[in-house]
């Protein structure tokens, strides 16, 4: 089993979500479920989440849990992750359209894409 500093060395995707309004930055890692961090300033965000991280792992370890490897994110060619706010409204039209929103919205691009070309 890893030590906590090894588990600390590997770097594990991080998810951000930009703030809403006034609201702040969120991060998590998601593959370690149930660590995440804010902060009024994506700085302060990505600081807490290494904190939260480290206490995450630590109580892991303590109960003999099992800590997951991080998702292979490095992989050439890898899908990007965009978390963006969506207006509630907006977000049912999509919703109408297709029952499956992300599919609905990476069609569309495509073809707002091919015709800027």
């Amino acid at each position: 089993m890893k030590t906590l500093e090894e588990y600390m060395a590997t770097v594990y995707p991080i998810t951000i979500y930009p703030p809403i309004d006034d609201s702040g930055y969120f991060v998590e890692i998601e593959d370690l479920d149930g660590c995440w961090a804010d902060g009024d300033t994506l700085e302060e965000a990505m600081e807490k989440i290494q904190q939260s991280k480290k206490v995450w792992i630590e109580c892991c370890l303590e109960q003999g849990w099992n800590i997951p490897e991080p998702s292979d994110f490095r992989v050439e060619n890898a899908p990007m992750r965009f978390m963006i706010p969506i207006e509630q409204k907006l977000a049912a039209k999509i919703c109408e359209q297709s029952g499956n929103p992300e599919d609905f919205i990476i069609q569309v691009l495509k073809e707002k894409l091919e015709n800027l070309s």
